[in-house]
């Protein structure tokens, strides 16, 4: 996941996705992309689903890559 305004906590924001699904993850910054939060397995849907509910984007602001 890319692309969160720089005044969100992104590591607040792994902890609780790493509760909520069961999985590991971690924050790497990459000289092109910027700061990204990568997680062990797929969950593009529900990490779309969350940034809509918590208010963070909207649905026309998030982009699904593989589907």
């Amino acid at each position: 996941m890319q692309g969160l305004p720089d005044d969100l906590d992104l590591k607040k924001i792994l902890r609780a996705f790493k509760k909520a699904w069961c999985c590991n993850g971690t924050v790497v910054e990459n000289e092109e992309w910027g700061t990204i939060i990568q997680l062990q397995g797929d969950h593009r849907k529900d990490i779309h689903k969350f940034l809509i509910e918590e208010g963070i984007s909207f649905k026309d602001q998030i982009k699904v890559h593989g589907y």
